[in-house]
């Protein structure tokens, strides 16, 4: 049972990150001056886990990329920008261009199936093509063919009309967002881990996550987290799971043996969570917390 569980987790990155195959290379770059003019900013969200606080519920997944203090040549940026090319939608970014030469800092995506973008490039100017412009609620919606822009937020805000709208309503009442319902187990993680910024971060909860984790053909948890960051010199790659069922992360020689550090602490809640490093990011990406599941059967 729990090698069918570890075998089924092992393979949730490769499956979300397969959802969408877009395969464009956006252009996000904006020749400008050497010092971009800044643009006016009504409402900080700050960053990830904060930005889940305004992040309409519903969505199917969440990926946070951070490409803040990264290294262009290592294999850490380059994951992250395979991931960025083959989640971005082109048509969203098409009419956008940026004042800062050194482009996009960090971005969340959120797929519902329409796409929500929360994209970090400081306070920098944001140029945009609209064909219209709203006001709602003290902020102005720029708007064409599908897609809406606030830059009065920051990071600012992108993606389809109806989820933009909604990201100000989350400004002004935070009752529905998806942090609202998850901040337990993302405040759990941070501490954990003692929290510095993820390069990169997904998310899977509720229904979404219920359909991913399974074992036996039965639903054993409600909540994925998998982050990778640099630790040091060493990748470090945290995973999460609220189990349903009587779940737990585990460890043995084996894990122990493949990894540079294994750490993990299973809460009284179902909740787990586990922290692996290692020298060599594409064997951590295959390795994943040992689990069981226990099953507790009356004898006839």
């Amino acid at each position: 049972m729990a090698k069918r569980m570890e075998t089924r987790s092992a393979r949730i990155l490769a499956l979300v990150l397969a959802l969408i195959m877009i395969g464009s290379v956006v252009v996000y770059v904006f020749k400008g001056s050497t010092k971009a003019s800044e643009r006016e900013i009504k409402f900080e969200m700050g960053k990830f886990p904060k930005l889940l606080n305004y992040t309409p519920y519903g969505a199917q997944f969440i990926i946070c990329l951070n490409f803040k203090n990264l290294d262009r040549e290592s294999e850490l940026y380059g994951m992250l920008d395979d991931v960025f090319k083959n989640q971005i939608d082109p048509y969203s970014f098409s009419h956008l261009a940026l004042a800062d030469k050194t482009g996009i800092r960090s971005v969340l995506i959120a797929k519902y199936p329409y796409p929500l973008y929360f994209v970090d490039v400081n306070r920098s100017k944001v140029y945009f093509a609209s064909e219209s412009k709203e006001e709602y609620k003290g902020y102005k919606v720029k708007l064409r063919r599908g897609v809406a822009l606030i830059d009065e937020i920051s990071p600012f805000v992108l993606g389809y009309p109806t989820f933009v709208f909604e990201v100000v309503d989350l400004i002004e009442n935070n009752n529905d967002s998806i942090g609202s319902h998850i901040y337990n187990y993302t405040d759990r993680i941070c501490e954990f881990v003692n929290y510095s910024d993820f390069s990169y971060a997904l998310i899977l909860y509720d229904e979404y996550a219920k359909n991913m984790l399974i074992s036996k053909n039965e639903s054993v948890g409600d909540f994925y987290f998998v982050g990778y960051r640099m630790n040091n010199s060493i990748y470090e790659k945290v995973v999460a799971i609220h189990f349903t069922k009587n779940g737990f992360f585990a460890s043995s020689n084996k894990t122990k043996n493949a990894t540079a550090y294994y750490y993990f602490k299973n809460f009284d809640d179902g909740l787990s969570i586990a922290k692996i490093g290692g020298h060599n990011l594409t064997k951590l990406e295959s390795i994943y917390p040992e689990m069981r599941l226990v099953e507790i059967k009356m004898a006839e």
